[in-house]
């Protein structure tokens, strides 16, 4: 639920019946509304708690207050609207067997997009990374290794300058 204009933040507190606050916040510019926008957000959450959503969603549409359900992310896949753009995907990743994943957004008709590499596990392109930052395949073994490489390519166990 988004009230964001005069009218939209008026209309909100007098159905809410609320209208002291209309004063109390000064609604009337969005510069005030900002100024105090944390405090009206808090109002906001105290009043939204005494409806369901169903009857939020119906209230909001009759003052044309921006609003929208809010799913739990194990509803997502089973949303009509989700599975008609196919947004989910499922994958085989080598470690973690079969993954669900939100597919690219992007789509062309002459150059489909995909996923071409799979999520990695904890260090799995450590090296590559390293290589392609100019570090050799000593200092990258002493990362490895869990030791600290210096800018002049010396491995020790010191903490890096810049956390001391």
């Amino acid at each position: 639920m988004l009230p964001y204009t005069e009218r939209q933040w008026r209309a909100f507190f007098t159905l809410a019946d609320r209208e002291e606050l209309l004063d109390a916040y000064d609604i009337t510019s969005r510069a005030s509304r900002n100024r105090n926008i944390k405090v009206i957000y808090g109002e906001l959450s105290k009043i939204i708690v005494t409806k369901t959503t169903a009857e939020w969603l119906v209230i909001c549409a009759e003052i044309d207050v921006p609003c929208a359900r809010i799913y739990p992310l194990d509803a997502l896949p089973a949303h009509p609207h989700l599975q008609a753009v196919a947004l989910f995907e499922e994958t085989d990743h080598p470690a973690e067997g079969r993954i669900r994943q939100i597919r690219p957004a992007a789509r062309f008709g002459s150059t489909p997009v995909r996923v071409r590499r799979h999520a990695p596990v904890l260090g799995e392109h450590t090296a590559e990374v390293l290589r392609e930052a100019g570090l050799t395949p000593e200092q990258i073994d002493a990362c490895v290794q869990g030791l600290n490489v210096d800018s002049d390519g010396r491995a020790s166990h010191d903490k890096p300058a810049f956390l001391k």
